[in-house]
């Protein structure tokens, strides 16, 4: 019993001993992690040191080119040997991870240079021309840019030094785009657009931090924001401070008035809008037509049209024609315009017409091959100014016991009148009316009427309610002027069915204006 408990004890001794054992080994590996972990940071002593004297360089830069005003440009270059030169001189000390961090800020530095040489070379007045005279990017934009990126580069070597990785990179932002509303005009082909501002259909977008791995997404939206479809619109160049927009590509289908193209980018919520104006095509419009004088008499007086045009469209015109036709069987004049532009307005004088008789002739403006017309009436009197009245009694019937009923008869072989020479009809004389009723119904009533330079005058021995109409047939080449009366049969009334024909009896007069 005794050798057993002392067998015990001889087992939680050595089961102490080997506890103590192990602790101490433990004790011996965590005090070598920790002495490995405070033996690192001194290796990379030289790193520290390099990357402090990056910083100092890269501060000094900045306070040159803050207070130089004209060769501050050539520190950027300097700083840059200086930088490769720190690289070289400690390069058996840096980490892989510094030097590469070094290696890369003077890239950007090299970056810096090559881009601002451009930019920086834009003058107060270049800068005014390219943007307008509401320049939002600052004229002295280039240097005050260069020194903030070298500040963000001496915030990443610090975040370097402390945390061992490279902060975010900071997001764009813009402050110009130029232009920021491009202009459309239309093709005439199936309602379709082309660029027409800007002429090489670039737009340039600035400010800084841009990379060529955040560039902008371009869609096209509608007046009220809904999306339409993604854009063909592609970003051609990228620098730090520009990046241009190349709308070579884009078709601008689904364009609409207050469409915009708009800018979304990977590292800002915040988008960039273009605005898009649809020129109109140029469009002439008659607005007023005077024909002069108002009171013309043929032969004599020069009639001249005055046209006053608009263009109503967004665009100027070609060379257009705009054609007066005087009258159905005059010959047509024509005036050529080079160009109306944009909302301009312009009267249009015709050299002048002379009628070659009197008349109311109807008259026609056209512009632009169908773009907008007129149409009016001209009244021309005779030349002469001696009047001159020419008569022929007319008389005829229709036998029969009151004509054929529903039917007309217009031949009666009545007397043609011959104007004399030169004479012309004088619209300004003559011309009437009269009513008649229907033989079946008092209530029913019908006009007969005829033109003015005639006079039609019946006597009693006149069916009046068998008149149809009156008029007269003017032969132009033969001059002679031939009164038409049309009957129109009514049948037979009474109780026997037959009251004698359809009859007529009276005058015509034709007035005219001769020579004197």
């Amino acid at each position: 019993m005794r050798l057993k408990q002392q067998a015990t004890v001889h087992g939680a001794v050595d089961e102490r001993a080997r506890n103590k054992a192990l602790t101490a080994v433990f004790t011996m590996r965590r005090i070598g992690t920790a002495l490995a972990l405070l033996i690192l940071p001194l290796t990379s002593c030289g790193a520290t040191d390099a990357i402090t004297d990056a910083v100092s360089q890269i501060e000094l830069t900045q306070k040159v080119i803050q207070r130089e005003s004209s060769a501050w440009r050539n520190e950027l270059p300097q700083l840059q040997l200086r930088l490769n030169s720190l690289i070289e001189q400690q390069q058996g000390k840096l980490t892989a991870d510094a030097k590469q961090i070094l290696a890369d800020t003077s890239n950007d530095v090299r970056s810096l240079a090559q881009e601002t040489v451009t930019l920086a070379g834009l003058t107060a007045e270049q800068l005014t021309a390219k943007f307008g005279t509401e320049a939002r990017c600052n004229i002295d934009f280039a240097r005050s840019r260069v020194s903030a990126d070298l500040t963000t580069l001496v915030e990443r070597l610090k975040f370097w030094q402390q945390h061992h990785n490279r902060p975010p990179r900071p997001p764009h932002s813009v402050c110009q785009i130029t232009p920021d509303n491009v202009e459309l005009r239309t093709t005439g082909l199936n309602e379709g657009w082309s660029m027409s501002l800007p002429t090489d259909k670039v737009v340039g977008v600035y400010g800084y931090n841009f990379r060529s791995d955040a560039v902008p997404a371009v869609e096209l939206q509608d007046r009220t924001g809904n999306k339409l479809r993604d854009s063909k619109v592609s970003v051609s160049y990228v620098t730090q401070y520009q990046l241009n927009l190349n709308f070579g590509s884009e078709d601008f289908s689904q364009i609409a008035p207050g469409a915009r193209y708009v800018l979304r980018w990977p590292d800002q919520p915040d988008p960039n809008a273009i605005s898009v104006t649809l020129i109109k095509p140029a469009q002439l419009k008659i607005l007023d037509v005077a024909v002069q004088p108002s009171a013309a008499r043929a032969r004599v007086d020069l009639v001249r049209a005055v046209v006053d045009l608009v263009n109503q469209g967004g665009s100027d015109t070609a060379r257009f024609v705009v054609r007066w036709t005087p009258g159905p069987n005059d010959p047509v004049q024509d005036l050529s315009i080079d160009s109306l532009g944009a909302g301009e307005r312009m009267k249009v004088t015709f050299p002048g017409y002379v009628y070659k008789t009197a008349g109311s002739f109807q008259t026609d403006i056209v512009v632009g091959g169908g773009s907008d017309s007129w149409h009016g009436v001209v009244n021309v009197t005779p030349y002469a100014n001696t009047p001159r009245l020419q008569s022929v009694p007319i008389r005829g019937q229709w036998p029969g016991g009151g004509g054929e009923s529903g039917q007309t008869k217009s031949d009666f072989d009545l007397q043609a009148i011959e104007l004399g020479a030169d004479c012309e009809i004088d619209a300004s004389r003559g011309g009437g009316s009269f009513e008649v009723s229907d033989i079946n119904d008092d209530n029913l009533k019908y006009t007969i009427a005829w033109p003015s330079g005639y006079d039609f005058g019946f006597g009693g021995n006149t069916f009046w309610r068998s008149l149809s109409s009156v008029s007269a047939n003017y032969d132009a080449q033969t001059r002679r002027v031939t009164p038409v009366v049309t009957l129109k049969g009514l049948g037979g009334h009474g109780w026997f069915a037959t009251r004698g024909p359809e009859r007529f009896d009276g005058t015509f007069t034709i007035y005219s204006m001769c020579p004197q």
